[in-house]
Order: C-alpha cells, then sequence, then structure tokens
C-alpha cells in the first residue's frame, strides 16, 4: 500500500521523505535529540545586572524559559509528518504550522525589526577581543566560528562590584551561548557563529531586529532536512523548542494547544 499524496503536482518530494520509508515497512528509531541549553545554565551565573541588557537587546524572554524533558517519540511523529513544499504538518485532521505569533507568545523573541543579517567578512579575533575582551586563540575559533565552551572559559562572572562594560561583556557572552545551544545550533553542538556578536554591540539597536523570524525561518529549514529519508538526529535549541537537524521549535506546545 502506498498512502502517498494522490496528487503530486504539489507534494513533489515524496521519493525523498522519510514517510516513504515507513511506508515501505522500514522502521525508523526515534530520532535523537541534542541540547545544550542545560550546559548554560549551569555555568553561566544569571544576575539580575544582566536584566536591562536582556531586555534591551530582545533576549530576556528566552532567558527565562524553563528546561524540561523532551518526548522524542512525539518529536519524531511530528517531524515524520512535515512537509518541505508546504512548510506545515500534515495531519489526519488537515494541516498546521509553526508561526511568528509561536514563537512571540512562547518564547517572547521579536518578530518585527530588521532582519537578522551578518557577514563572514571580519577579524573575527578583534571582534572578540573589542566585545568580550579576550582574543580566542588556537583551535578556539575556527574560521567564523567560536567554541561555545571557550565562552564558558574566559568571560568572568559578574557580581554587585563588575564595573559596566564587565556586565556588558557578559550578557553578550551569556545570548551567544543561547544562540549556538539553542537557537542557532550547529550540528556539532559545540560552536557558535560569530556573524552573531557584531549585532550585539549596541543592546538597544540588537532590540531591533527580528530575531524571532531568523528562528522560525531556521526551524523551517531544519525540519526539511529532518524530513528526509536516512535523517536520524534532532539538535536541542530551546527549552521546549526543538528542531530536526538544528532547528527550533515548541513541539510539545504546539501538539497540546494547537493539534
Amino acid at each position: 500500500m502506498d498512502p502517498g499524496p494522490s496528487d503530486p503536482s504539489l507534494l513533489q518530494l515524496q521519493s525523498t521523505h522519510r514517510s516513504t520509508r515507513t511506508w515501505r515497512g522500514e522502521v525508523y528509531e526515534t530520532m535523537r535529540v541534542r541540547r545544550r541549553r542545560g550546559v548554560v545554565d549551569r555555568t553561566m551565573q544569571f544576575h539580575s545586572r544582566m536584566i536591562p541588557y536582556l531586555r534591551s537587546s530582545g533576549f530576556y524572554g528566552i532567558s527565562r524559559v524553563a528546561f524540561f524533558s523532551l518526548d522524542w517519540a512525539l518529536i519524531t511523529a511530528f517531524v515524520e509528518r512535515w512537509r518541505p513544499e508546504t512548510h506545515t504538518f500534515h495531519m489526519h485532521c488537515g494541516e498546521c504550522t509553526i508561526t511568528l505569533q509561536d514563537v512571540q507568545v512562547q518564547i517572547g523573541l521579536p518578530i518585527e525589526g530588521m532582519p537578522v543579517t551578518g557577514t563572514t567578512d571580519a577579524d573575527y579575533a578583534d571582534v572578540c577581543e573589542r566585545l568580550l575582551g579576550r582574543t580566542p586563540s588556537g583551535d578556539d575559533i575556527v574560521g567564523c566560528k567560536l567554541k561555545v565552551d571557550w565562552l564558558e572559559r574566559n568571560v568572568p562572572a559578574i557580581d554587585d562590584e563588575s564595573d559596566e562594560e564587565s556586565v556588558q561583556r557578559y550578557v553578550r557572552s551569556y545570548i551567544l551561548q543561547l544562540i549556538g545551544g539553542c537557537l542557532f545550533a550547529d550540528k556539532s553542538n559545540r560552536f557558535v557563529h560569530l556573524m552573531f556578536l557584531p549585532l550585539l554591540e549596541d543592546f538597544q539597536v540588537a532590540g531591533q531586529y527580528s530575531w524571532g523570524s531568523a528562528c522560525l525561518a531556521y526551524l523551517y529549514m531544519e525540519l526539511c532536512r529532518g524530513s528526509r529519508a536516512g535523517a536520524h538526529e534532532v539538535l536541542w535549541r530551546l527549552h521546549s523548542y526543538t528542531s530536526c537537524g538544528h532547528g527550533t521549535i515548541s513541539i510539545h506546545s504546539t501538539a497540546t494547544s494547537r493539534v
């Protein structure tokens, strides 16, 4: 039996979709979930002096989202129903998807403003020195990417006596770890792209970017990758958000409120 689309004119990628192998009787293992947010919570000391900068930059909401366990089987089931042609989950009852409203309401990222863009044409060692107070060396910086654990080791914690520049550097480090470990993680789950760091130089300007839109676009891209036959891994990017490959999505919340 082939319960694929009766009209392939729209859903043209069925031959490479992971559901095809399921229909053939091939058993997929539950997708593995990888995430780093727990590490961020353990290694980064949250101080009240960070709050004004997190609010200004648009990252306060996500910083307050709590960590909890994931239902891997539920995530796998949703990924198998994702269609890259329409960017929707195809369910028995119809179609549903993740919207900008979901991103804004559930994690508090801004969904209006300037597009999140960056450049790879920069001396990122100098950028790190200027905005983080330290220069990565050796294999801590690879091309345009920085090891996330370098941030944990090299940006000192702050206290009530810390000067304002130290607080700002610490907040940038914290946000970079959220970006690299939750929002825009790569498959290694060990690096963060430094194109984001210059966007955090001025926290007021950072808050004018549509981080939520970028997060949703990245989610869609990674769900599309994960829906391909042969995908086995899910990288965790947010506490209650996950994606296939590397993206971010509140599958648990969506399953509860939308399906």
